[in-house]
């Protein structure tokens, strides 16, 4: 829900209604409480995280959000915003978006368990209190990083190339897709496929991601039954090979050197389908 309240510049011209932001002789008044001055610039950073939209907001200083603990709905689609630090150094000034793509970055070289809000505040090159404007915690970046991932796949799966027509071309859209996604998503597919299911989210993740590859199954076992690809392959076996093979490109694959995705994706769709009758 947004509102409309206001920030006190600090100015003398003197205190407004206590349910807004209010000037005071220990700080300001913010929805209701009292909160000192590095609060205070804490929320006009959030202000402009979220590209001038304020958010309903409980808890302390008003920054925890009523929400679940997911990251801001911001995709402004502008050129990042910079910063100054103390030390009149320009940053850029991360918001929900960049935020995750580094953390999923800091995951994947780290591992979740070993990364802790001081690893990702130094990586992201911002204060823990900044993050914490965004989520509540390093859990909440690796679910909505293993989401993403997750939801991109299934996607795919709703397209009409994947639901209508021969199982054979089904399943080549999909691989062909899924290809792609890892392009698209690489930072987050590679999270994806370092999770080993020590937590909750990523046992969750884990769940997810078979559910997909049992979709994929049943589409080559449908190709087999009609001859369209070799029925003495069993399909789930056929499945775990062809995503090993998709998946061990991002051990070595980097977006914009080399192969193109395109390439890349006609190559595994070759392989993979080179038992598609002609």
């Amino acid at each position: 829900m947004e509102q409309q309240d206001g920030i006190s510049n600090g100015s003398s011209a003197g205190p407004t209604r206590r349910n807004r932001s209010t000037s005071c002789r220990s700080g300001h008044y913010l929805n209701g409480r009292v909160v000192g001055r590095d609060a205070i610039a804490a929320c006009r950073s959030h202000y402009r995280a979220c590209d001038g939209r304020y958010h309903q907001q409980a808890g302390r200083a008003g920054h925890r959000d009523k929400r679940p603990a997911t990251l801001c709905n911001v995709s402004t689609g502008r050129p990042p915003r910079t910063r100054r630090t103390a030390t009149g150094e320009r940053r850029a000034a991360y918001d929900p978006e960049t935020l995750l793509e580094v953390a999923a970055r800091v995951f994947t070289e780290r591992g979740y368990d070993g990364t802790s809000m001081e690893h990702l505040a130094a990586a992201a090159g911002i204060t823990k209190s900044s993050i914490y404007h965004h989520v509540p915690g390093k859990e909440a970046l690796l679910r909505a990083a293993l989401d993403r991932a997750l939801d991109a796949l299934f996607a795919v799966c709703d397209e009409p190339q994947s639901t209508t027509g021969a199982a054979i071309d089904r399943l080549e859209h999909v691989i062909r897709r899924s290809v792609e996604i890892l392009d698209e998503e690489l930072p987050y597919v590679t999270l994806l496929l370092r999770v080993r299911g020590n937590s909750d989210t990523e046992q969750d993740a884990l769940e997810r991601r078979r559910t997909f590859d049992r979709l994929v199954t049943k589409l080559v076992a449908e190709a087999a039954q009609d001859e369209d690809l070799a029925p003495e392959i069993d399909p789930g076996l056929t499945t775990r090979l062809v995503f090993g093979m998709i998946n061990s490109i991002t051990e070595w694959y980097h977006p914009g050197r080399g192969v193109t995705v395109h390439e890349l994706a006609d190559a595994v769709v070759a392989l993979a389908l080179r038992h598609k009758q002609a």
